[in-house]
């Protein structure tokens, strides 16, 4: 009778020793947060650009599709948002500063609050885990960090081709770049 319980018994020890061990950190409708996990971003909220109103602006939406706001306003394209970890600022690319391609600039997640954190070009690529520093891509291609003040800019490739969009390690030791199909050789 021993030897039958004896899996029992530790199997039920297994599932409650796993019980919170996918724990949630997906931004919520009402207080985004940094998703550690791709399926728990359905119960979250969704930043994209979209050009529904002529031109590219920047919206956010339940991952059920309702609630569609629209956070930018311009007549200039404003693209490829990018969730702050904690999910209070949203990091994006923009054209709206004449005589650049695109600058990366910051706002609230409510679409207040727009600051410009280039001078001179970028594209908006990834936060760091911290929140501290946004990685980004240089007028020249080259792979940059700064502070998310827009101080502090730091190149980490030579200038070229683009690398791809940059991702932030875990542990903000380094930044890389996914090579897409665009900006492999």
């Amino acid at each position: 009778m021993r030897r039958r319980l004896i899996p029992f018994l530790a199997l039920g020890a297994l599932l409650a020793d796993c019980q919170d061990a996918e724990r949630s950190l997906a931004p919520t409708v009402d207080t985004p947060q940094f998703s550690l996990s791709a399926a728990e971003g359905l119960r979250g909220t969704i930043a994209f650009h979209s050009n529904r109103d002529g031109d590219f602006d920047i919206y956010v939406m339940n991952a059920d599709g309702s609630r569609v706001t629209q956070l930018t306003h311009n007549t200039t394209g404003d693209v490829d948002p990018i969730w702050s970890p904690d999910g209070k600022r949203i990091a994006f690319s923009s054209d709206r500063v004449a005589g650049t391609c695109c600058e990366v600039f910051v706002m609230n997640a409510d679409g207040t609050g727009v600051t410009q954190l280039t001078h001179g070009g970028g594209f908006a690529g990834a936060w760091s885990p911290d929140g501290k520093r946004i990685a980004f891509v240089g007028p020249q291609g080259e792979l940059l960090v700064m502070n998310v003040d827009g101080t502090g800019s730091t190149q980490l490739t030579r200038e070229g081709r683009p690398p791809g969009r940059p991702t932030a390690s875990r542990s903000c030791s380094r930044a890389t770049a996914m090579a897409t199909p665009s900006s492999t050789s």
